[in-house]
């Protein structure tokens, strides 16, 4: 059986304007693997969550919370990278 692949993407672009000009450009992204389940399970999130399994676990992110989902999920691995460019670029 072959595995049925997906990723969650986020990319983010910041720009830093001074005095109508362009002072700095940062961009990040953050990649969040998974498979696609064959039948939904749970009722937490929105759009494909419920078939969008966690390959270690196999828990659909339908079936996990809100605050769970974030603490790893594809547009909190963009934030940290935007933040920690942030944080080394003062």
């Amino acid at each position: 059986m072959k595995k049925r692949t997906a990723r969650y993407h986020c990319s983010l672009y910041l720009v830093r304007v001074y005095e109508s000009q362009i002072v700095a450009e940062y961009s990040a992204e953050g990649i969040r693997e998974g498979l696609i389940g064959k039948i939904p399970k749970g009722d937490n999130g929105y759009a494909y969550d419920s078939v969008f399994l966690d390959p270690q676990s196999q828990t659909s992110y339908g079936e996990i919370s809100y605050e769970e989902k974030q603490t790893d999920s594809h547009r909190s691995r963009a934030f940290m990278k935007l933040q920690s460019l942030l944080e080394t670029s003062k």
